[in-house]
């Protein structure tokens, strides 16, 4: 395999579009956050449930407050595909939580064993805090 580089060569206006661009996806990436860590708090909703709601609050509030007034310029997909992108975070840190369990239990279950069988569980308490 090999790797090919690409250069954008980019006018000021194109620059500025994809700098408008980035920044509405940043924002709109951690409102989104801390919007559906609050929501997550609250009740219990489903991962696309939550982002839909969270479209409705962009849609409806966030984008006719005149600070966000910037957001109407550039298209509605860019603030959708950032909302997605969370949408996929949330699963990804959601299944790495679960193998993180999943794995500790594991370990404790060793634990109660060597413990059960022996008295030499001190080896694994060590093997412990190198997987850390």
């Amino acid at each position: 395999m090999f790797a090919v580089k690409l250069a954008l060569k980019l006018n000021n206006r194109e620059a500025t579009l994809m700098a408008k661009q980035a920044g509405l996806r940043r924002v709109v990436f951690n409102m989104g956050l801390s919007l559906r860590t609050q929501m997550y708090g609250k009740g219990q909703l489903s991962d696309s449930k939550a982002i839909d709601e969270i479209k409705k609050i962009f849609t409806n509030h966030v984008k006719k407050q005149p600070r966000f007034a910037w957001m109407n310029l550039l298209s509605s997909r860019d603030y959708q595909n950032a909302l997605i992108d969370s949408k996929d975070a949330f699963s990804r840190d959601r299944s790495a939580q679960v193998i993180q369990l999943l794995l500790f239990v594991e370990m404790v279950n060793r634990l109660q064993w060597m413990s059960q069988r022996s008295r030499f569980y001190l080896v694994l308490v060590t093997q412990l805090r190198f997987l850390r």
